[in-house]
């Protein structure tokens, strides 16, 4: 039954049935905070997890890319250098058969004449004669040089590069480079007590 009250200033107070503002009250208290039974609930991945960074990415990418070129670059160092050694050890040309050489030059006397194996003569300007590499073992080769004062035997080296012969005779020094397969640039020197001669030759092996 509601009844009316008057407050002290005389207004009336109306009046709620018995327990009512105190349920709607624990109602209120009980219920803060929380969902309504069967709504939807929102929820996600741990901080870390489950998210992609395209930052992070890229630069995963970048560095294994960075990293197979630079297996790549190394590989392709490895078999450069190895051809090359391959090439210096064995791309040494056979100088092996008979050479027709022709040099020009000329000879100082010290004396009254020349030596016994001195090739050249007082006044000559042009040499013909013959080189027969007999031997070659590598790059070690060795023959005889023939002219029409005689022969004599030289021995020589091939360069690392199988470009140049360097060579000695018995009484004077002469270095080649080795134009191509069949052909040959001499310089011939040499010192010795009764002469000295210097020539520039071309020698080209006989086919």
């Amino acid at each position: 039954m509601g009844l009316s009250h008057r407050n002290r200033l005389g207004r009336p107070i109306v009046g709620r049935r018995h327990g009512a503002g105190v349920a709607d009250s624990r109602a209120i208290r009980g219920g803060a905070g929380r969902l309504p039974q069967g709504s939807a609930t929102v929820s996600g991945p741990p901080p870390g997890e489950g998210t992609s960074n395209p930052l992070e990415t890229d630069g995963s990418q970048r560095e294994r890319w960075n990293m197979k070129t630079a297996i790549a670059l190394l590989a392709l160092f490895v078999l450069v250098s190895a051809t090359s050694v391959a090439v210096a050890q064995d791309g040494i040309p056979s100088l092996l058969g008979k050479w027709d050489t022709e040099s020009r030059g000329g000879l100082l006397l010290h004396g009254k004449k020349q030596g016994n194996i001195t090739h050249w003569e007082p006044k000559q300007k042009v040499l013909k004669g013959r080189i027969d590499v007999t031997g070659q073992d590598g790059r070690f080769v060795s023959g005889t040089y023939t002219s029409a004062r005689g022969a004599e035997k030289f021995i020589g080296m091939v360069s690392a590069d199988g470009k140049s012969l360097y060579a000695a005779d018995l009484d004077g020094i002469w270095d080649a480079r080795i134009v191509d397969n069949d052909t040959l640039e001499i310089v011939y020197r040499h010192v010795k007590p009764t002469d000295t001669v210097v020539a520039i030759g071309i020698a080209k092996r006989q086919k």
